[in-house]
């Protein structure tokens, strides 16, 4: 169960420095009061994301525990430890790979509301 917290806070680690590194190549080319906006934003979604992982991890945390008495039946019954760890491995990779897509899924929505909504249009006429 250990693991299964530390590979997500290690995943999360990842996800930090990758957001960080497009994160000041996007900040080069703000300016002014934007850029302490963008800061905070950016703030409060590390901390959202912090606490999603947080929740994530007790959820597998649980499900672990639940799954306990199902682990030591299969085990009884012939299973190898290793057909285990693959089982529940595969499962938790079809879970992240199915909260990817649909994440990706909801960004796509939102950036082409975003674009159409004409929100940041630098063309827009603005008390002209």
């Amino acid at each position: 169960m250990k693991r299964t917290v530390y590979s997500i806070w290690i995943g999360f680690l990842i996800l930090v420095v990758g957001c960080a590194a497009m994160w000041a190549q996007a900040t080069a080319q703000i300016s002014g009061n934007v850029r302490v906006a963008a800061w905070v934003l950016a703030g409060a979604v590390g901390m959202v994301m912090l606490i999603v992982c947080a929740n994530l991890s007790n959820l597998l945390l649980v499900r672990a525990s639940v799954r306990r008495r199902e682990m030591a039946i299969r085990s009884a019954l012939g299973a190898a430890p290793r057909q285990l760890i693959r089982q529940m491995l595969i499962e938790s990779l079809v879970l992240g790979a199915g909260g990817a897509v649909l994440g990706l899924a909801i960004a796509a929505v939102a950036t082409a509301s975003v674009a159409a909504s004409g929100y940041g249009d630098s063309t827009s006429a603005r008390g002209a």
